[in-house]
């Protein structure tokens, strides 16, 4: 994978008390995108898209620091950051728009059900975004793009952060083959 290339995970919460509600969830999200056993993966980045709120967190892998993956060291850095409206490169808080504008320079793949794990071989040579099935479900990006598939066998029964974690292992597997 090129040094400058960051894949970007999308997920989506329809309102912020669903957020809220759901925000052990949340980090799942968070941690199976960008954590290994003992480090932050640099060229990830996690995008929670909070429909009602118009807004989206964002934290990169490659300038997060102090991130903790348990619960309340978690939850207690995301909440502030969103209360207090984060501007840093590293957990930020942007407009919905904003993204919107940021994902037409970048490939965009969907996770879909398939009978296998199919991942095109181009996710690791651009920046690209994977939309994950909760950004359809709650329509929470209007986008025009062409879209490419990733499949994964069932990806209908499990959850949003057991998906990311198949699709880390895999694609860490074709970096390095």
């Amino acid at each position: 994978m090129k040094e400058n290339n960051t894949i970007a995970f999308i997920f989506c919460e329809p309102t912020f008390h669903s957020f809220l509600e759901r925000i052990y969830d949340v980090i799942l999200k968070i941690n199976a995108t960008l954590l290994l056993s003992h480090g932050i993966r640099k060229n990830r980045e996690a995008i929670i898209i909070i429909k009602d709120l118009n807004r989206a967190l964002i934290l990169s892998g490659k300038y997060i620091r102090n991130y903790r993956p348990d619960f309340q060291s978690a939850s207690g850095l995301i909440l502030k950051a969103i209360l207090k409206n984060a501007v840093g490169k590293g957990l930020r808080i942007i407009p919905k728009q904003t993204l919107i504008t940021n994902l037409s320079k970048k490939q965009l793949f969907i996770v879909k059900e398939g009978l296998y794990v199919n991942i095109p071989s181009e996710i690791v040579n651009f920046n690209v975004a994977i939309l994950f099935p909760s950004t359809l479900k709650f329509k929470c990006l209007n986008l025009t793009n062409n879209y490419s598939y990733i499949t994964i066998p069932e990806a209908e029964k499990l959850r949003e952060h057991q998906v990311a974690t198949i699709l880390n292992i895999e694609l860490d597997r074709m970096v390095s083959a």
